[in-house]
């Protein structure tokens, strides 16, 4: 009939076809749906981790229910995660290095990873500062930052590196576990006087460049 229907999303783990208690779970999608236009979400309840669904609309109505003829699939396969490498320099206000840390997919609950820095050619405390924690990623979210301190060092010296490691995500796979973060030296602006004699600190003129420079 043309009168108002409810939408329906019948799903489990075997294609239930147009029979509803074939079906393990059934959600309203929607309450009396006319037209055909529907831009709605829902929270699926009850699915279990690493399985394949089925799933199929329907709509009920005073003239009866009718299936959807197509079936969706999907799987619940947690994300994996990778961090990425990162750069900083030891100049500046509050220098700091940002790993990024990326799922592969979002998804529907949030997601935790333990994490801890390592050294390598960097010292902690000598070039930045060590920690151990966790990062959440809200749900349907895709990635998420951790910031570690860097030790502010106006002596110049070549580039050191130490890693961010990702230790534990709890059921969601780490496809890489290690980013790396390349300190870099100090970068400073250099002036040109405007009567050319460059040790005329009093006719300095606007920075023609931003280089990085040895001492």
């Amino acid at each position: 009939g043309n009168s108002p229907a409810e939408v329906r999303v019948y799903y489990g783990t075997t294609d239930g076809g147009s029979t509803t208690g074939s079906w393990d779970t059934m959600a309203v999608v929607s309450t009396d749906q006319s037209g055909m236009a529907l831009a709605q979400s829902i929270d699926l309840a009850g699915l279990t981790t690493d399985s394949t669904y089925y799933a199929r609309f329907a709509a009920s109505n005073a003239g009866g229910l009718s299936f959807s003829s197509d079936v969706l699939t999907f799987t619940t396969t947690p994300p994996t995660l990778t961090v990425a490498d990162c750069a900083a320099y030891e100049g500046g206000t509050s220098p700091a290095a940002t790993f990024t840390i990326t799922l592969s997919q979002p998804w529907g609950g949030d997601i935790t990873v333990q994490y801890t820095t390592m050294d390598g050619t960097a010292g902690a405390g000598s070039d930045y500062t060590a920690t151990a924690s966790s990062l959440t990623i809200p749900a349907e979210a895709l990635s998420g930052t951790v910031t570690v301190a860097i030790t502010l060092d106006t002596e110049s010296e070549p580039p050191e590196q130490f890693e961010l490691q990702l230790t534990d995500a709890g059921s969601s796979a780490i496809a890489d576990d290690t980013g790396v973060c390349t300190i870099q030296d100090v970068y400073a602006d250099y002036y040109v006087a405007t009567d050319g004699n460059d040790t005329n600190a009093g006719t300095l003129a606007k920075p023609f460049a931003t280089i990085g420079h040895t001492r």
